[in-house]
């Protein structure tokens, strides 16, 4: 009964206001939701692409999963927000679930139902349990294949050597930083289970190898194929492309990588990006931190295999984003350390229950970190439902969507409809609110390369460009109606054709503003 109103309080945290918490649309939310659309409709994506695996969006190459996923959800609610965020809150749902029977399997009831309340309000899984981006498929795979892999070692089978392989192979088609987590996280778990090495261990080895080889076979080729798309992130954020020397780079690496043990980014403010993190919020609770330290002491103390892989895990998650140049340390490429430390806290609890009716100590500090938990969940609770939506919106491109509706009313009295630059992808936005068609937007992208200044979003009055400032538009000399969209004091004052659009803070997002031709 109790894991049962866990999992609907971890319901009620990811579904209730879905689509308009968080407030606005995302340009990768826009970009996910177009080309599932496409897809669905024309049987290709926004680029002209016929059913890829690997798509092109903004600066970035990424696999098709979670796109393919809101292609379902599309077929039963529409090109919506709704559809696109519905598979994270699902998956993250699931999260929840398979750590409770993980637990379960492994440490008994009273740990999984911690692990099963620190994962339904997780301050590091809920901002993207509620936002249509792929992220949230590598916590879920990865949290899939121990599920399997701990299924395995209370019924000794195959299932072992093969479903929970299998499952931990195909989890580099998650997200980008399981390019780099996967492969290492596989070799700790044969490097671990060795247990003496025999010829059944080099066996079993060896079909895992061949296992991740062929399911890696795709991605391998894709690389092959197109190495400067498969490698563009790499090359944009990786300090190993910075103009600095070898040994420089190796120290700020080793910054960055221990910056994600800091007490400040696990328990005290988090990421300093809002979209990654709630604003007061470390990425874990204070309260789980005598059950972790509980969990790293029997992870090195003691000879559990278990208990050494999620160290191991622990140990490579933040590795990714310890190599990127900005933002560190960061909550989404990391965020794959949120399974390990609950796992092991889960871990840290079972062995303070064990002492806990010989310890008095032992027995006031549980009880009260409990009691702390339970009131760290209500806060989470509150900030996310009431402030996160005020403080969050502008990061969250609040006003886009609206700013597009708003347009398209007074479409009929302008030429052309020019949104700010500093409005980010906005033209993904303009292609899903307005359902164009994907060979009429793929010529708007190739036609942009020539004459950015001349190119409508589609055949559209929309006018967008990501490297033109408005000034320079409102600068041009032009006989066309032409009406701006703004962000507050962007321009000079000019006159105002419709009221702005508001954010909930009340701050303004958006104004509607026309210049006389001179």
């Amino acid at each position: 009964m109790l894991f049962i109103t866990i999992l609907c309080w971890a319901a009620y945290l990811r579904f209730k206001d879905l689509t308009v918490n968080p407030p606005g649309m995302f340009p990768d939310e826009a970009s996910s939701g177009y080309d599932a659309w496409c897809l669905l409709n024309y049987g290709v994506d926004q680029h002209g692409q016929p059913w890829p695996f690997f798509f092109r969006s903004f600066a970035d190459d990424l696999t098709g999963t979670y796109r393919y996923m809101v292609l379902l959800s599309q077929i039963l609610w529409g090109p919506t927000l709704f559809a696109t965020r519905l598979p994270a809150a699902f998956l993250s749902m699931c999260i929840v679930l398979l750590l409770y029977l993980s637990v379960k399997n492994w440490l008994g009831k009273w740990p999984a139902i911690l692990a099963a309340f620190w994962s339904a309000s997780s301050p590091w899984l809920l901002p993207y349990s509620r936002t249509g981006q792929r992220i949230i498929l590598l916590p879920f795979a990865l949290t899939l294949w121990f599920f399997f892999r701990m299924r395995s070692e209370k019924s000794p089978s195959k299932n072992r050597y093969i479903t929970a392989p299998i499952i931990l192979c195909l989890s580099l088609y998650t997200y980008v930083a399981a390019r780099i987590v996967v492969p290492l996280l596989l070799l700790s778990s044969l490097i671990i289970d060795v247990k003496p090495f025999t010829r059944n261990h080099f066996r079993n080895s060896f079909v895992v190898i061949i296992i991740f080889l062929i399911v890696a076979t795709p991605m391998i080729w894709h690389a092959i194929e197109n190495p400067e798309q498969f490698t563009l992130r790499y090359q944009q954020v990786s300090i190993w492309q910075q103009n600095q020397s070898f040994m420089n780079n190796s120290i700020q690496f080793f910054r960055n990588y221990l910056s994600h043990f800091s007490p400040s980014f696990l328990f005290i403010s988090g990421d300093s990006n809002i979209r990654h993190s709630q604003r007061g919020f470390g990425e874990l609770f204070w309260s789980i931190i005598p059950f972790l330290l509980s969990g790293l002491f029997v992870s090195i103390r003691y000879r559990n295999q278990t208990a050494k892989l999620l160290l191991g895990w622990l140990l490579i998650a933040p590795i990714p984003a310890a190599m990127s140049i900005d933002g560190n340390p960061h909550a989404l490429r990391s965020m794959s350390m949120v399974i390990p430390a609950i796992l092991l806290s889960a871990l840290g609890a079972k062995y303070l229950l064990q002492i806990y009716s010989k310890n008095t100590i032992i027995r006031i500090g549980f009880t009260t970190a409990i009691v702390l938990g339970v009131a760290e969940g209500v806060w989470v609770h509150y900030d996310l439902m009431v402030e996160y939506p005020k403080y969050s919106a502008a990061d969250w491109e609040y006003g886009s969507r609206e700013a597009v509706a708003n347009g398209m009313m007074l479409s009929s009295s302008y030429d052309e409809i020019w949104i700010t630059s500093r409005a980010l992808g906005m033209d993904r936005i303009i292609a899903l609110e307005l359902l164009i068609p994907p060979k009429d937007f793929a010529d708007y992208l190739e036609k942009c390369k020539k004459a950015p200044l001349d190119t409508p979003v589609g055949h559209t009055v929309f006018h967008w460009n990501y490297f033109i400032p408005i000034s320079d538009v409102i600068a041009r000399v032009s006989p066309a109606r032409r009406l701006f969209i703004v962000r507050d004091m962007e321009v000079p004052f000019a006159n105002e054709v419709l009221d702005p659009i508001i954010r909930p803070d009340g701050s303004i997002a958006f104004r509607f503003v026309t210049f006389p031709y001179p």
